[in-house]
């Protein structure tokens, strides 16, 4: 848990910089201060700085592109090519099903852990 002493130590940090800090400098370094809090770091810096937790959130992620993140999310692949290992998979399960390897299931039916008392109570 954070307290006034944590705002007060940045607020103190804070004006020690703030002459050398323009308006992107000072987003960054209170970013940087918000990241390195975690959770809830984002509010009690703006108490502690006056930058609004928007100029935080707008710092962090310039920090996070010069440090070369990304936030793009990985491309999907094609439709219709997929790994060999995974068709193998889906086979094997299917041939299971098909041979009848337990004759009092049907397919794809999960009663069992209702019978075997797996998981909490239905």
């Amino acid at each position: 848990m954070h307290g006034k002493n944590d705002e007060s130590m940045i607020r103190q940090k804070f004006q020690a910089l703030e002459w050398v800090l323009d308006e992107r400098l000072r987003r960054l370094v209170a970013a940087a201060e918000a990241e390195a809090i975690g959770y809830g770091g984002p509010s009690m810096v703006s108490r502690a700085t006056g930058v609004s937790r928007r100029g935080i959130r707008l710092g962090a992620e310039e920090l996070k592109d010069d440090l070369g993140y990304s936030l793009k999310a990985n491309k999907k692949t094609l439709e219709g090519i997929s790994h060999p290992d995974r068709d193998a998979q889906f086979e094997y399960i299917n041939r299971k099903e098909s041979s009848g390897a337990d004759c009092h299931q049907q397919p794809g039916n999960f009663g069992r852990y209702k019978e075997e008392g797996i998981g909490g109570k239905l």
